[in-house]
């Protein structure tokens, strides 16, 4: 019995690394990508637009430099969260462990579900706030060329 407790335990763990690394990993380096080369490119295609009178770069242009900026500080902090999420699900599962209880299936599964979901949630929230940037910076760009 205690060797299924610990492979329900293992696998729990297991589970866990897995929905970190995934969700981490994969749409983190999207956000990371998309906000980088945002700030990059409004950066580059402000001056080109507005040439030498940086005085027409107003508020939105500092917001929109602004979001990119926090489309990234979001990006690490969800690194650093998934991080400390699945830390603590491995040092609850050592715990039970330990104790001798038991894990099911069931339980791992929960367990493994509700941080994906929270990932996935706030993984989400940070690229929608990366989109809503890009469009924004589109349409500044383009009334920038009509009152040029």
């Amino acid at each position: 019995m205690e060797s299924q407790e610990s492979k329900s335990g293992l696998g729990l763990w297991e589970s866990a690394e897995k929905a970190y690394h995934e969700n981490g990993e994969k749409l983190s380096s999207r956000i990371f990508t998309l906000s980088a080369g945002g700030l990059g490119l409004s950066f580059t295609i402000f001056s080109f637009i507005v040439g030498e009178n940086k005085s027409v770069l107003g508020w939105p242009a500092l917001a929109i430099w602004g979001a990119y900026l926090l489309c990234i500080l979001l990006d690490t902090f969800a690194l650093a969260y998934a991080r400390r999420l699945a830390g603590k699900l491995e040092k609850r599962t050592r715990e039970m462990i330990e104790a001798g209880e038991t894990i099911t299936d069931k339980d791992a599964n929960t367990l493994v579900d509700q941080l994906n979901r929270r990932l996935t949630c706030y993984s989400n929230a940070v690229f929608i706030l990366v989109i809503v940037t890009l469009v924004c910076t589109a349409a500044y760009c383009y009334w920038l060329i009509l009152s040029a």
